[in-house]
């Protein structure tokens, strides 16, 4: 679905830069547009207490949404809108095998949020186009709220069977509360973008995204997850 999306949002695009015009290429007064684009998480977990066998993985998740831009100038401007988007990651961790201490056991837990943010970002643009091409970057915050939160996960237990004798069962379970996950969050941006026409490309960079998670299922530990993320958006202002 995800690549669908973005190989449509690419055709126009394509379509809006062939079609481009000379004063298609600067954004002045106030202009609205749509954009959609795959993300890509990059955690970096801090687990207390730190195992060696703890992997943390990152995913692919998708965002899009509005954006509303005011020109000052033909070279500066702000940006803002509303944006939805989804992000996760994975963790997987060995531990012993309850029936036998000797044997380690892989358990996992995928971890997935849904955020609505507001973002409130400066735009520059250099002071000449290529080939009706301009190039612009972007540099601001996201405040943004965590509405939705979802962690599956591996448990570990032993059972009887109907001859009483003990087996190992490894149950998913799910879990959507969020209790432990910070509500409110804020996160810096810096990105680079290609406007043609109508249409732009921007990839960003995120940072400094934390959200604070314990006791998420495989065992009991705390973890503070700072999910650093990248987008790449493709979108056409109307």
């Amino acid at each position: 679905m995800n690549k669908l999306l973005f190989c449509f949002s690419l055709l126009i695009l394509t379509f809006s830069m062939h079609n481009v015009n000379a004063q298609g290429v600067t954004l002045e007064g106030l202009n609205f547009g749509a954009f959609i684009g795959p993300n890509l998480t990059l955690p970096n977990v801090e687990i207390v207490p730190n195992d060696p066998n703890d992997e943390v993985s990152g995913g692919v998740g998708i965002e899009g949404g509005a954006v509303v831009d005011y020109g000052f100038t033909p070279h500066l401007g702000v940006q803002s809108g509303l944006i939805i988007s989804t992000r996760g990651f994975k963790r997987t961790t060995e531990v012993p095998n309850l029936l036998n201490p000797q044997e380690l056991i892989t358990l996992s837990s995928n971890q997935n949020l849904t955020t609505l943010a507001v973002p409130i970002t400066f735009r520059v643009r250099p002071g000449s186009t290529i080939s009706k091409v301009s190039i612009f970057g972007t540099l601001g915050i996201i405040p943004e709220i965590n509405f939705s939160y979802r962690n599956k996960f591996d448990t570990m237990s032993v059972v009887q069977d109907g001859n009483g004798n003990d087996v190992l069962q490894i149950d998913q379970m799910d879990d959507t509360s969020k209790e432990n996950v910070n509500v409110f969050t804020a996160s810096g941006q810096a990105g680079l973008g290609v406007l043609a026409g109508g249409a732009f490309v921007k990839g960003t960079f995120n940072f400094a995204l934390t959200e604070i998670i314990e006791n998420v299922g495989i065992r009991a530990f705390d973890e503070t997850v700072k999910l650093h993320y990248i987008t790449l958006s493709v979108g056409y202002f109307f």
